[in-house]
């Protein structure tokens, strides 16, 4: 057991409620309670960040523009071989991965 040393200095200190609840201390059943409500503040925070349906539509449309600009001035062409071999494997991946999903 990693932490046993430790766990053994607590058990001194603890409460029987604690102890029934399988906490080593107080200390540990307040950390545990900070942790979970730090969880909640962090759920709700994903929820209320996740994109509307026009910021969506949005960014597709910059994602198009920005093709056509890269096909226009063909950047990708003047990057470095090393970028452009990393972005067809990785193009070769994501065309892998979606050919698995159409089965």
């Amino acid at each position: 057991m990693k932490y046993g040393r430790m766990q053994r200095s607590y058990t001194a200190s603890c409460k029987p409620e604690d102890q029934a609840h399988g906490f080593v201390s107080s200390q540990h059943a307040e950390l545990t309670a900070n942790r979970a409500s730090v969880l909640r503040i962090y759920r709700a925070d994903l929820e209320e960040s996740m994109p509307s349906t026009k910021q969506r539509s949005a960014a597709r449309r910059n994602i198009k523009k920005a093709a056509q600009a890269a096909r226009r001035k063909r950047t990708i062409a003047h990057l470095p071989k090393k970028t452009r071999t990393a972005l067809g494997k990785q193009a070769a991946k994501v065309a892998k991965r979606k050919r698995r999903a159409a089965r």
